[in-house]
């Protein structure tokens, strides 16, 4: 009986797989049909994002029923459109109370771009949300690698200065200081209700003021995911691209001295004060870190970091005198917000507690 002997055959196989979105692949695919066809081509790109008060669904529904429109709708929240001289993609996200429209179109000429453009634009003309808002470009990890996301936000609080008494002269003078001050980096530390959000919110609204464009909205760059910083991608991207701040809240974990062990901060250093500068955008760090020694001195030094606030809690004078601002001259909402407070037998509050026992306080008149 013959025998076959055995092989000893080790295999080693390696792939790359390279994920391409579906409106990428739309348009490469568009594209490389007019180019072997000898077509003119989609040479001329616009691009918007609007907030309206607009159901999104109801909205690319009617979108979809246009007639010279030969459309696709590859999820709930996206729209592919191609037109005798177009290819267009639409976007629209959220709630019919604030929806985000979000296109972009390439066109055979400016004078088709435009049209589309106004069009697009007219669909929610009367309900466009008028108010000063910012863009959050979220970055996150998924098992293909980076992945972004955009929201529109909306601050709707007023900074009351009693709120901040480390800011010197005032919540609006500082925020102003801080935009116009050639160092990048602002660092927000204080324990969990210290105002730190409302007074980010706030900085990105001002950016979006001082654009002076009703169509043009600061964009923050945001993550809160430790996988992210860890390669140099989102530090590339905000150096070459066109966000007006790097924002990282809750960013404990990536201000500790780099003699214990950070091997991330000095991405941030190289990008707010070393070889690739940050070109008069800004880095707004938060965090909880109860010490000053618990983050890197390279961070907060002079010439890169424009100021390193500690927030405290408030204490009893000065959470009253954020109460009285609140109650505006009403004896019985201050009386009942101040007892709310005593409960607790503190020495200080917090600021959202503060706000937490006004409007307690309100809902139980």
């Amino acid at each position: 009986m013959n025998t076959v002997p055995s092989l000893d055959l080790k295999f080693q196989t390696m792939s790359t797989l390279q994920v391409h979105d579906y409106e990428s692949a739309v348009l490469h695919g568009v594209l490389a049909e007019s180019l072997a066809r000898g077509e003119p081509g989609y040479p001329f790109y616009r691009a918007q994002q609007v907030a309206a008060r607009v159901d999104p669904a109801a909205l690319l529904e009617k979108l979809s029923l246009r007639r010279d429109w030969h459309v696709q709708r590859p999820d709930p929240v996206t729209l592919v459109a191609r037109t005798a001289c177009a290819l267009v993609m639409v976007m629209a996200m959220g709630k019919a109370k604030h929806c985000t429209l979000n296109f972009r179109l390439w066109a055979q000429s400016p004078a088709i771009a435009d049209a589309l453009e106004a069009e697009l634009l007219a669909e929610v003309a009367d309900d466009r949300i008028s108010e000063t808002l910012f863009r959050l470009d979220w970055r996150f990890m998924t098992s293909h690698g980076l992945k972004s996301a955009i929201t529109v936000e909306r601050p709707q609080d007023v900074l009351l200065d009693e709120a901040y008494p480390a800011l010197a002269g005032g919540v609006t003078p500082f925020i102003h200081r801080y935009l116009s001050a050639p160092e990048s980096v602002l660092l927000l530390q204080g324990p969990p209700g210290s105002g730190k959000t409302r007074l980010i919110r706030e900085l990105l609204r001002e950016m979006s003021l001082r654009k002076g464009k009703e169509d043009e909205d600061a964009v923050a760059l945001y993550s809160g995911e430790k996988g992210v910083w860890d390669t140099d991608e989102i530090f590339v991207e905000f150096i070459t691209g066109d966000h007006d701040a790097f924002l990282i809240e809750d960013a404990d974990h990536l201000l500790a001295p780099r003699a214990e062990g950070n091997q991330t901060l000095h991405r941030f250093l190289n990008i707010s004060d070393g070889i690739a500068q940050a070109q008069g955008r800004k880095i707004i760090f938060s965090t909880n870190l109860p010490n000053v020694r618990d983050i890197d001195p390279a961070l907060v030094r002079p010439g890169r970091c424009f100021q390193h606030v500690f927030l405290k809690e408030l204490e009893i004078v000065q959470a009253r005198g954020l109460l009285e601002r609140l109650c505006v001259g009403d004896s019985d909402r201050l009386r009942g917000g101040m007892k709310r407070l005593e409960q607790d037998a503190k020495r200080s509050h917090s600021v959202a507690e503060v706000y937490a026992a006004h409007r307690a306080n309100f809902h139980s008149g």
